[in-house]
């Protein structure tokens, strides 16, 4: 692809971009009125159901128009026109009725009464425009297959930077990059993949200049290495090498051409000759590494992470010995003094780090890693000479981030209400701190509220992607930036996925009056349930409910249970009288009272660091409380059997009859650290070996009107629900074991 093809790429990008602004200015010029978030909604009962018929019939009127329109001369399929009219269309009606009848039996995922997984509603937009792009059916993998569809999803890339922070801070010559995966697992797998090259590419310079004569005039490349020194690159060690820093590892190829002059396609040739990706890790290492060619590269991931870095390692070849798990605290989150005992470790033992993965919002505890402290314990550590590329998966509190960013010029937003965002400040300074990530990961799928499959992976600086770029030349033609797919796990892609992700970015905005406004009310109805779990049952009840995450007094070894109870009271009874709106204009308050700020300070700690709870039932008999684990784990699995829906549970001819949706996971000594395990035990109720496991039960609050429906607050009767259940389920076990005769 040549210079004029990449320049015309980039205004095809730039007149995409003008001509959606120019539509949104339009529209709302001739409208003049403000746009609700729920407006961009379908809803629980289709109630939205005319503008999403509307789009979809103007998706395919225009795709159909296209068709006709390209030359119009050729000629049409041969048809016989009186069996398709009477026939076909007839026996094709009957197949897609069946079909229909057939998925009504699925999860209903808009409903209020869906708590379970990282999922909920699919917005408008982002149906509308996965429909249209779909009916081009454009192959993403090369941007000969799918010009629009390629620009398209590089303006989502542009976005999603954005939205992280990427290039606030970064140095001239640095550009951030973005792209969409079909999920958070391949981009996890990526930017491992990316990490794994970035981190012996100064090996591979320092090779290529010594022993490749076409670039001996470089031989005196400096670089900066970890601890601020500037050395000649082929006079360090292997060590130093491991360890230079990411964006002045990543500009070394590039140096070599602007201060020695050296031609590219000559570097990229040297370079490839005696890359990891070239000679694999056997013989690289035999070849490449001389005084720590034994020492096992480490993966440093919390314990909560997700099981797409153990396929990563896999797949890459570094073994599953590489992931080296972090303990996390009792709220889930990475443990730094932990992680700086492994990285003491692995400085004095010369163990490479391959990247350090941050959690921003795990998958099953909501829990988001302390990345300000990971970045403080990072700029020590590279004074000490070791180097981190730290990586953030944000699969899931990504999305978070548009609590924090105003709207800039985005129309229609002048008359929006002041923003007052419910997120703890703790959760605000991480989702804050992410812009110095060197990678993240994020999924549209999941908080942004679009179709599977969309998972996007971001990089700070843009050039690492650069290191992944394997080339098929029937598919790319010499090209490259221009290409999503050349940098990418994946080879073909949709379209379809690119255009419903951007559309959706571009109606809803990605601020805190768009996504952010979404997601804030998310926040909200956490705490609200979270409410509701804790006042479930009182002293008097004969079953237990014990939250995962923490009152903030139960995180006080000063704090006694008369305190802890105090607390939760208090809790229960000043903020069940106080709506959403309420609150924001108490948070906003210039100028509160003592008990305001007690207020305040209590709301925005309670819940989870996003939006997701988890929570054990015990029961008890006789008013004492049960100590088997085995019954334990026994009642909160028949809780979730009975709302979740399993295969033997589906009726095809109807509606799910599960009255709400839950789902479930376990703390087993397999992933988590015993002291985790036996501090939720001891404040279940339970006695627990090292050997055991803990069942607990997961809610996600990701429906941002749960609280604020048409008729008024639902978590009410969620928590009817549960607490029915649970009631049941505690006779059911009862008498199963005969337990009340003991």
């Amino acid at each position: 692809m040549t210079a004029a093809d990449l320049r015309a790429i980039a205004d095809l990008k730039a007149h995409l971009r003008d001509s959606f602004s120019a539509s949104d200015k339009n529209v709302l010029k001739q409208s003049n009125l403000p746009f609700a978030p729920q407006d961009w909604f379908l809803g629980p009962k289709a109630s939205a159901f005319k503008p999403l018929e509307l789009a979809i019939n103007t998706a395919l009127e225009s795709h159909c128009q296209a068709r006709a329109d390209y030359f119009p001369e050729d000629p049409p399929l041969p048809r016989n026109s009186s069996a398709f009219n009477d026939g076909a269309a007839d026996h094709l009606q009957g197949k897609i009725k069946h079909l229909c009848s057939v998925l009504t039996a699925s999860i209903p995922l808009a409903s209020y009464r869906n708590q379970s997984h990282m999922y909920w509603d699919i917005s408008t937009p982002a149906m509308a425009g996965y429909f249209a792009g779909m009916l081009y059916n454009q192959n993403n993998v090369a941007v000969e297959a799918s010009p629009v569809t390629s620009a398209i999803e590089m303006l989502v890339g542009q976005d999603l930077c954005n939205v992280l922070g990427f290039g606030q801070q970064l140095s001239e010559g640095i550009e951030p990059w973005g792209h969409i995966t079909c999920d958070g697992s391949v981009a996890n797998m990526e930017s491992l993949w990316a990490a794994q090259q970035l981190r012996y590419l100064p090996l591979m310079v320092k090779h290529a200049l010594l022993n490749d004569p076409s670039l001996a005039s470089a031989q005196n490349l400096t670089v900066q290495t970890s601890d601020g020194c500037l050395k000649i690159l082929c006079t360090l060690s292997d060590w130093a090498l491991l360890n230079i820093p990411v964006d002045n590892a990543i500009a070394l190829p590039q140096r070599m051409t602007d201060e020695f002059g050296l031609p590219k396609p000559c570097i990229d040739a040297a370079l490839s000759a005696c890359s990891l990706r070239q000679l694999g890790l056997l013989e690289f290492n035999e070849q490449l590494l001389n005084d720590t060619h034994h020492r096992q590269p480490w993966l440093l991931v919390p314990q909560t992470a997700h099981y797409s870095w153990q396929k990563g390692a896999s797949l890459l070849g570094l073994g599953l010995n590489a992931i080296q798990p972090i303990n996390v605290d009792a709220d889930g989150r990475m443990c730094m003094v932990a992680l700086r005992q492994k990285l003491n470790e692995a400085r004095e033992q010369q163990h490479p780090i391959i990247a350090v993965v941050a959690v921003l919002g795990s998958t099953e505890e909501s829990a988001v890693d302390p990345l300000d402290k990971i970045f403080a314990l990072r700029t020590e550590m590279q004074a000490l000479g070791l180097s981190i590329y730290v990586h953030a998966d944000a699969a899931w509190g990504g999305y978070f981030t548009t609590m924090l960013r105003n709207p800039s010029v985005d129309p229609g937003q002048e008359n929006a209400k002041d923003f007052v965002c419910f997120a703890s400040p703790y959760t605000q300074r991480q989702l804050n701190t992410i812009q110095h990530c060197d990678s993240v990961t994020l999924d549209p799928h999941k908080s942004g509220f679009v179709p599977y499959a969309a998972g996007s992976l971001c990089y700070r600086n843009g050039r690492v992607r650069t290191l992944n770029a394997l080339k098929a030349p029937v598919v790319f033609h010499d090209s490259e930036d221009a290409n999503v797919g050349l940098y990418g796990i994946e080879g073909s892609k949709p379209g379809a996925s690119a255009c419903s992700v951007f559309l959706a970015h571009d109606v809803i905005g990605l601020h805190n009056q768009g996504y952010g406004l979404l997601l804030n009310q998310c926040v909200y109805n956490n705490k609200l349930f979270y409410l509701g779990l804790i006042a479930l049952f009182s002293d008097e009840d004969e079953l237990t409910l014990t939250t995962f995450q923490r009152l903030p007094s139960e995180k006080s070894p000063a704090a006694t249970e008369a305190d802890i109870e105090a607390e939760k009271q208090y809790a229960i009874t000043t903020f069940n009288e106080i709506n959403c709106d309420e609150m924001a204009q108490l948070l906003a308050k210039p100028n509160k009272t003592s008990e305001e700020k007690r207020r305040c300070e209590l709301f925005t700690q309670i819940g989870g660091d996003l939006s997701i709870i988890n929570y054990s039932f015990n029961f008890k008999i006789n008013g004492v409380v049960n100590r088997n684990v085995e019954l334990f784990n026994e009642l909160n699995n028949r809780i979730f059997n009975r709302l979740s829906l399993r295969l033997t549970d589906i009726n095809t001819e109807s509606v799910p009859s599960t009255p709400m949706f839950i789902t479930a996971s376990e703390f087993s000594t397999e992933t988590y650290s015993n002291e985790l395990i036996a501090h939720y035990a001891q404040r279940c109720g339970v006695l627990v070996t090292h050997e055991q496991r803990l069942k607990f039960l997961i809610s996600t609050t990701q429906n941002p009107w749960l609280s604020q429906t048409s008729e008024g607050n639902f978590i009410p009767t969620l928590m009817n629900v549960l607490k029915t259940t649970a009631c049941e389920e505690r006779e059911n076990l009862i008498h199963h074991h005969s337990l009340s005769n003991q």
